[in-house]
């Protein structure tokens, strides 16, 4: 764009209105806002009992521990006997568990939750847009999320990225006030709002308080010795209620609450600051202790975010709102400081660029884990489809940018369905031609005095369509998925959208280059079975009848293999080693002293946990010390990778 392009309608700015204009463009924006509000939250609890749902047994686990004691609650206790925390703090947790809490244990329960904050996101998202953008460019805007594919998916599944998500919605919406007004108290809110954020996801939501801060020192209307001590008090504020919790545990004695899962020395610092920090990043962590490795999400680098694992759940509209952050910006590289549509880019774009670059880097993620800057990416692009669509009555060359638009999300998005597996065969000509047709419209506009500006608005809305055609179809197939074995297992390690590519995977783990048939797919299902950590009732009651006075119905190698049992019965069992099976709790020589009391007399063995010196130790004791219990025992087979249970009774020393 030129230097002398006209910045407020580059940037987006709405037109003026009359009074009675305004009133009801409010009521019809009202009403577009609720349905899609409504919309949401259809869509993210659709069918969420029959399908699998992407319930994480950990997390499930824990939130029934956490219903069911005040104490629980507050530490985060995993286990009933509240021997481990879980390796996080518990906030992200809390709304699940006080459902659950209310309606009973249940998928419905946890979930319910989940899908009521993310459709709230909608109406916030709006409102923050709106402030600096306009009210076309806030539907637009929700309108883009309510179809983003990552977003359906995180809605359907029992992880706290939900509430960091809302979190730092609330963050943008305070900022963008206290850009347009300069007042201290929105800053404050924001610092709120981040620690509240903190207590979800805990370091992930910083990361946001840099740009916040930034732009704000940079663009808001007071002086410069007000704009910093604004920034000091609110950053002060949000230190201040992060922290509350930490301080607490770090304070409590450790015979007064659960040990800190994701620490060597029971440390809720190390547990915040090394293992859901540094090693996230770095090979930091202590042996054994960093983060479980991840299998999906493509290899570490820029490209990461267009490769074919990333791209179907965020990418469809990544690069308009790419192109509209730099078209805006150097179109505002001359407006006053305090110009708070720059403002808005600045924000909205550091947010993308900040959680993009950390995904992107990141030694291990889930493709999940998109959603931190899916808003972002939504804000941008609706706001910048809503500055093209302005800009193509104007002069030149502002025309040029929405056919730029049209074409490029027109052909990544064709780039998409082709490189995606399952996609549906229609989706790319639907595509293409939505993105051809739009072009044709918009030049009939322009160089025929036919139709003028009704057949340009009507190119717009097809180009709309479009845009949103691929990812609202990926959002749409999450909703429709296989109720088979194969489906829940790899709804639960890797919960992504779009449809179902679960037999091609199953195929892969098979090494099978080609459909599988009927008999392998049984095959692959039976293999999954044993594979999948799951509450076996014939076991648990053959426990239970032999339990005694033990205080734990068994140990397990690792939290993975005890999650099943906790969600399901609600049952104690000693989660050796914590998330990863690798930590330092208990001993091989503390497993064999809580033998000896008789709080533990059987061992469930097997699993993925990291094999670092404390997971060798622990096991070979069992091994050495206690005899394998035949599956038939409990009305099982024995299953190859199945986990074998040992009886350890008549252990009482180590090594014997």
């Amino acid at each position: 764009m030129s230097a002398t392009m006209d910045t407020s309608a580059a940037l987006a700015l709405p037109p003026p209105e009359t009074p009675e204009e305004s009133r009801k463009g409010h009521r019809l924006h009202t009403v577009a806002v609720a349905a899609m509000t409504v919309l949401a939250a259809v869509t993210y609890l659709w069918g969420i009992e029959r399908r699998p749902s992407g319930i994480q047994a950990y997390y499930a686990a824990a939130v029934r521990t956490m219903s069911e004691s005040w104490s629980a609650f507050w530490w985060g206790g995993f286990d009933p006997a509240g021997f481990l925390s879980v390796d996080k703090v518990p906030g992200g947790l809390w709304p699940q568990a006080l459902s659950v809490r209310l309606f009973g244990y249940s998928d419905m329960a946890q979930l319910l939750p989940q899908a009521l904050v993310m459709a709230g996101c909608v109406p916030l998202l709006y409102a923050a847009v709106r402030r600096w953008a306009g009210p076309a460019a806030g539907l637009a805007g929700a309108a883009v999320l309510v179809t983003t594919p990552v977003w359906t998916v995180i809605a359907r599944i029992n992880a706290p990225d939900v509430y960091l998500m809302f979190c730092l919605l609330a963050v943008v919406y305070c900022a963008t006030r206290g850009l347009k007004e300069g007042r201290a108290g929105s800053m404050a809110w924001a610092g709120l709002w981040l620690a509240l954020g903190f207590q979800a996801k805990m370091l992930q939501a910083v990361i946001l308080w840099g740009v916040v801060a930034a732009v704000y020192l940079c663009c808001a209307p007071p002086p410069w010795r007000r704009r910093t001590l604004h920034v000091a008090a609110s950053s002060a504020l949000a230190l201040a209620v992060s922290l509350f919790w930490p301080l607490t545990a770090a304070l409590m004695p450790a015979a007064a609450r659960p040990y800190m899962d994701g620490s060597a020395g029971d440390s809720v610092w190390e547990m915040l600051f090394l293992y859901n920090g540094l090693s996230r990043v770095l090979d930091a962590g202590q042996e054994g202790l960093g983060p479980a490795p991840l299998t999906a999400g493509g290899a570490a680098g820029p490209l990461r975010l267009l490769g074919p694992e990333h791209a179907a759940q965020i990418g469809w509209l990544l690069p308009a709102a790419l192109i509209s952050l730099a078209v805006a910006l150097l179109s505002a590289r001359r407006a006053p400081r305090t110009d708070l549509l720059r403002s808005g880019w600045l924000l909205w774009g550091g947010w993308l660029l900040a959680y993009g670059l950390a995904t992107s880097f990141a030694e291990g993620v889930h493709p999940y884990y998109t959603s931190s800057f899916a808003p972002a990416v939504a804000a941008l692009a609706g706001a910048g489809a809503v500055a093209a669509a302005r800009l193509w009555n104007g002069p030149w060359p502002g025309p040029v940018l929405l056919p730029l638009l049209i074409v490029v999300t027109t052909v990544w998005a064709v780039v998409i369905l082709g490189d995606v597996p399952y996609a549906p065969p229609w989706s790319a000509t639907a595509v293409a031609a939505a993105g051809g047709v739009a072009l044709f419209l918009l030049v009939v506009s322009k160089i025929s005095e036919f139709g003028g500006r009704p057949v340009g608005l009507l190119g717009a809305g097809v180009a709309a369509a479009g845009a949103l055609l691929g990812p609202a179809v990926w959002s749409a197939a999450t909703l429709d998925r296989p109720t088979s074995t194969v489906g829940a297992f790899f709804a639960m390690i890797e919960p992504v959208a779009g449809p179902s590519d679960y037999e091609a995977k199953a195929a892969a783990m098979l090494k099978v280059r080609r459909p599988l048939r009927a008999e392998e797919l049984k095959a692959a299902e039976a293999a999954l079975i044993s594979a999948i950590p799951h509450a076996d009732q014939g076991l648990h009651n053959y426990l239970r009848r032999r339990q005694g006075q033990a205080r734990y119905l068994m140990a397990t190698t690792g939290a993975e293999l005890a999650a099943p049992y906790i969600a399901r019965f609600g049952s104690a069992v000693l989660p050796m080693g914590g998330f990863t099976g690798g930590g330092p709790r208990p001993s091989a020589q503390e497993l064999a002293s809580l033998v000896e009391q008789g709080q533990v007399r059987y061992v469930l063995t097997g699993g993925y946990g990291v094999q670092n010196r404390a997971n060798r130790d622990r096991t070979s004791w069992v091994h050495t010390s206690c005899r394998p219990v035949a599956p038939s025992a409990y009305g099982a087979r024995r299953v190859q990778r199945a986990p074998v249970l040992y009886d350890c009774k008549e252990s009482h020393e180590l090594g014997r």
